[in-house]
């Protein structure tokens, strides 16, 4: 008598992101680095200076604001930061900074200058992050420019069909001990005033799609399979694995003793994903599991252990003997 069981599929998309909470250019020049970025409402600005002269520093920093080519505002500080508040959302502002050095020989000469530009128009941004099991942090509507919010939608869609498990109506979304079925797209609805005083009101749509690395994941409660001493076990086995799983799966007694050991080969494959109340459709590994000619060790839990490089991941499942042998069927199918 030969025995097949199988373990329900599941899996989910794979997103591979980074993370952008606020509207920001960067600068990257021989003679320093800027930053600018907009917070609702506000400009900032971070800088820093490369000085080529000898016995030379930066002493002063003299900054320009220009809005749409015009000069707004101008400030000396020591500082290597600069803010400025009240921005409107239909202009693009150009900051100017100005290096004035301080020198051993007492001269005081002006630096070169960094010069960059950032755009305060509202406008969306699709953005992606990576993260791993069991990690906790929040994600923010990916929304730039200059703006001020009234609400914020979320609907967390998830595999091959997108479908919607999730909606929140909070401006961010604290996730904790993440798991695979946290994974997915993020997408963000924001009601938002312009700042600058038009009155006027709109809605743009963002997302965050989310990528999850971990150990497997085999998404099945425990099987139990009816057999005899010497038959043969067939498994088909389907999981979640970011990154891929490894081919070594190991089968531990209930004794923890190491009963079997194979080599597979996991397969690209369509799964099943229990997440949230929803059963969705999404990519996955699976593989056949041959375990020839069982002994009695193995009748009572055993585990499954599969790998990758993050880690294992143990499934149970139980063998009981057979004890009608008069009316044996022969094989017995167990379909997930």
């Amino acid at each position: 008598m030969s025995v097949l069981f199988c373990l329900e599929n599941g899996l989910v998309w794979r997103f591979i992101a980074i993370l952008t909470v606020a509207n920001s250019v960067r600068s990257q020049e021989k003679d320093g680095d800027m930053i600018l970025w907009i917070n609702r409402c506000t400009l900032k600005v971070n800088w820093t200076i490369q000085t080529k002269l000898d016995g030379c520093v930066p002493n002063l920093y003299s900054v320009r604001l220009l809005k749409n080519n015009q000069e707004i505002a101008t400030s000396d500080t020591t500082l290597t930061s600069y803010s400025f508040e009240g921005t409107d959302s239909e202009s693009t502002y150009r900051v100017i900074v100005s290096p004035i050095l301080e020198c051993n020989n007492g001269s005081r000469p002006r630096g070169n200058s960094l010069d960059h530009s950032i755009s305060a128009i509202p406008r969306s941004q699709q953005t992606f992050i990576t993260k791993y099991i069991s990690d906790d942090f929040t994600l923010q509507c990916p929304l730039n420019g200059s703006y001020t919010p009234f609400s914020v939608e979320w609907e967390h869609k998830i595999g091959i069909d997108s479908t919607i498990v999730r909606k929140f109506t909070t401006p961010e979304i604290t996730l904790t001990d993440v798991s695979y079925k946290d994974s997915g797209k993020y997408v963000c609805t924001v009601g938002f005033y312009f700042c600058g005083g038009s009155g006027l009101l709109r809605k743009l749509t963002s997302s965050v799609s989310l990528n999850l690395n971990g150990p497997p994941y085999i998404p099945m409660p425990q099987q139990t399979v009816v057999a005899d001493p010497a038959d043969n076990l067939t498994l088909s086995l389907s999981l979640i694995s970011f990154p891929a799983p490894f081919s070594l799966v190991l089968v531990r007694n209930q004794n923890n003793e190491i009963i079997h050991r194979s080599s597979v080969s996991f397969a690209p494959t369509e799964v099943k994903l229990s997440a949230f109340g929803r059963v969705v459709t999404l990519y996955g590994y699976s593989c056949r599991l041959n375990m020839p000619n069982i002994t009695r060790e193995w009748f009572g839990t055993n585990s499954i252990i599969v790998f990758n490089r993050l880690g294992n991941y143990s499934f149970s499942f139980i063998v009981e003997e057979f004890s009608d042998k008069e009316n044996s069927i022969g094989t017995v199918y167990f379909f997930c």
